[in-house]
């Protein structure tokens, strides 16, 4: 039987596989193809190497240092519920690191604004929390605001002017 694959290196694959002969298929091997025998067309046996079984180990749970740094990245590590204790050591640790950083300067000072929940009154940012809280704006904000835009439009007026 004469295969689409004649004078290909599939087409006496295909015939050896049905165990035919073809006479185009023998002159193509002859002519310098590589030879095709069925052992060559067994399929190939992977070398599989053995799976070795991982062995789970216990974890071994230290007793936690409480009140300390190392105590509160224990809790942390193991995903528990950081204690009161080793919160407050850490955060005594950071505000620490934070000072001296603070000291070198390589922090910026304190914020100078003032935090949250707190409200501004008298000028812009003032009347953007009362906006904000779908208040009516104060009279002081109100003036606060209107003097901060007046003198925000005079400098971009002088400076357009230059």
């Amino acid at each position: 039987m004469t295969y689409k694959y004649c004078g290909t290196p599939d087409g006496p694959k295909s015939h050896i596989q049905d165990g035919e002969d073809c006479s185009y298929c023998k002159d193509w091997v002859k002519r310098g193809s590589p030879v095709i025998t069925p052992e060559s067309l067994a399929p190939k046996v992977a070398k599989v190497k053995p799976v070795k079984a991982k062995v789970k180990r216990a974890r071994v749970v230290k007793e936690r240092e409480h009140g300390t740094l190392p105590g509160y990245r224990q809790h942390r590590k193991y995903g528990e519920p950081v204690c009161d204790p080793c919160r407050e050591a850490f955060n005594a640790d950071k505000r620490a690191w934070r000072e001296k950083k603070r000291a070198n300067g390589e922090l910026p000072p304190v914020a100078c604004f003032p935090p949250r929940g707190v409200r501004v009154h008298g000028n812009r940012r003032g009347a953007q929390q009362h906006r904000r809280n779908n208040e009516p704006v104060c009279d002081e904000c109100k003036v606060g605001e209107r003097a901060e835009l007046n003198a925000s439009r005079a400098e971009k007026r002088a400076e357009a002017s230059q």
